[in-house]
């Protein structure tokens, strides 16, 4: 097998050209996308069900605008966190939260797409080396025979 093989030119004889993805770079952003996504799912589920709670109490019904419908944007991956901004109105750290999540999110989709684009060629030998082992007997004489092609 050789690495890093230019596409453009013809693999020797014997010899196929192969490629694939970035593997390293395809789970960076798989793990980053779904970490940044999934801590949004939770704060979503945690910041409704606190917004009907206090619905139900009336207890800051009257000095919060945010509604349970409103803390939804953060089920959708990437663009979610961005939407977020104008419906929970956020504090001042609130927006840098929001801020971390939508940059962990979109930079795990740019490392998965970039994932695609950087392929690794090589060449891989197609005639692999052969041995052949057989016995053999004649007149006065037994054993084993080797043969082998390379």
């Amino acid at each position: 097998m050789v690495y890093h093989w230019d596409p453009d030119l013809p693999p020797p004889e014997g010899y196929k050209l192969d490629s694939s993805i970035n593997g390293a770079l395809l789970g960076g952003g798989i793990a980053l996308l779904c970490t940044g996504w999934l801590t949004s799912v939770m704060v979503a589920a945690i910041g409704a069900k606190a917004e009907e709670d206090a619905e139900a109490d009336d207890l800051e019904a009257r000095l919060d605008s945010v509604s349970p419908a409103d803390w939804a944007p953060l089920h959708i991956p990437v663009v979610g966190p961005f939407i977020a901004f104008q419906t929970l109105d956020p504090s001042t750290s609130g927006t840098g939260v929001l801020i971390a999540d939508a940059v962990v999110q979109v930079a795990g989709t740019l490392g998965i797409i970039f994932s695609f684009l950087d392929s690794e060629y090589r060449i891989v030998r197609q005639n692999k080396a052969q041995l052949e082992l057989t016995p053999v007997a004649g007149a006065g004489y037994q054993g084993l025979q080797l043969s082998g092609s390379f």
